[in-house]
């Protein structure tokens, strides 16, 4: 089938063939499409996962005014962090609603921003880098989950994976 590809398009096209094949139905359906394709697609009966789902929207989305970066941080007299979890779900905004309130999307201050059509109050801020439907489903779920945060999988301790059962 690939017999006439060079072998590094060869490999590309053997793996998008053995993705596709071992994909079922409905999770093909949640793939996403154009410009959401940065994106991570996500079955809705799973989990989510803080570095696979949500800590990448919050670094395309967020991160800017509201990450490690002191320089570009805002507001600048009170800073909100939403990279380090001790800070995002302590912070407190003028009008006393916390940024993040585990298990309590409607209480939270960031479902309440991102959802807002208020130019005053929606974020982020950058209309070029508005939250699509999904991304903004995924922070609201996220949060009803109880908002874990996770470190960077490079500072995790590695677990071990059981061996599956094989029939012959």
């Amino acid at each position: 089938m690939f017999a006439n590809l060079p072998n590094h398009y060869s490999l590309i096209g053997a793996s998008l063939v053995f993705l596709l094949a071992s994909c079922s139905e409905k999770q093909l359906s949640k793939v996403p499409r154009g410009s959401e394709a940065t994106e991570v697609a996500v079955v809705h009966h799973q989990k989510l996962d803080y570095n696979r789902d949500i800590q990448p929207i919050l670094s395309n989305y967020c991160y800017h005014c509201h990450g490690p970066d002191t320089a570009s941080r805002q507001p600048k007299s009170d800073p909100l962090r939403l990279d380090l979890r001790d800070q995002a779900l302590v912070y407190t905004n003028d009008i006393g609603r916390k940024a993040i309130v585990p298990g309590k999307p409607d209480e939270s201050e960031l479902v309440r921003r991102i959802e807002s059509h208020d130019p005053d109050l929606m974020m982020p801020q950058d209309k070029e880098k508005l939250l699509n439907k999904d991304q903004i489903a995924l922070l609201r779920r996220w949060i009803e989950e109880g908002a874990e945060f996770r470190d960077h999988w490079a500072f995790e301790e590695p677990v071990k994976s059981p061996i599956p059962e094989v029939s012959d």
